[in-house]
């Protein structure tokens, strides 16, 4: 499985193609993106999204520093069914660790096993590196993932005029604005247009 994070485009690349693609200024994608979803998806804080976006500098915290801060994150962030945080013994379990060894990790005082982080990342189906990705290459990796369904999807609109009779193409150029599952049943629906039944026929 590739790594998401090891990407070919820069942060401000893939910010300012997306900004073409839904058809407006990079200054106005942080108001129109949907920061919550992008912060869940990359454990990257809103506030620091924004600065990101703006093309303003974040801090990097050191590795320790960053891994407690992304597993604070996961457990607020992650929770059961029945909307209860996981407690710590739960996530230490997860992890394959006693739950001083993950205190510590949370608390930053340690450097966890590597094994460790993988398990826990497993555990919450988490992308690899999420524990251990700088703000920055968080984000491009999600906006990324963005930028190409908004590829998939301008590629069926070119292709087949009924999506654009349709009015797709205005979706399309929203398409990041959209939930991940919003945006699966937008190419779901796309697919669907652009394949056509072959049974079709036109009367008049």
């Amino acid at each position: 499985m590739a790594d998401p994070y090891e990407v070919e485009l820069s942060l401000a690349e893939t910010v300012r193609r997306i900004a073409q693609a839904m058809t407006c200024d990079v200054s106005e994608l942080g108001g129109l993106l949907d920061v919550e979803d992008l912060s869940k998806r990359s454990g990257v804080v809103p506030v620091d999204i924004i600065a990101l976006l703006a093309g303003l500098p974040v801090p990097t915290a050191p590795l320790s520093e960053r891994l407690a801060q992304r597993l604070i994150f996961v457990r607020h962030t992650h929770r059961h069914t029945n909307g209860e945080e996981y407690t710590i013994g739960e996530l230490a379990d997860a992890a394959g660790m006693s739950r001083q060894g993950l205190t510590k990790w949370r608390d930053g005082q340690v450097v966890p096993g590597m094994e460790r982080v993988e398990s826990l990342r497993l555990h919450f189906q988490l992308p690899p590196g999420f524990f251990t990705a700088t703000p920055e290459e968080a984000l491009n990796a999600v906006l990324q993932q963005e930028l190409k369904k908004l590829r998939r999807l301008e590629g069926h609109t070119h292709g087949d005029a009924r999506l654009q009779d349709a009015g797709i193409r205005r979706l399309v150029t929203r398409a990041v604005e959209l939930t991940p599952g919003q945006q699966e049943q937008l190419i779901s629906f796309a697919d669907f247009l652009a394949r056509g039944d072959s049974g079709d026929s036109t009367s008049t």
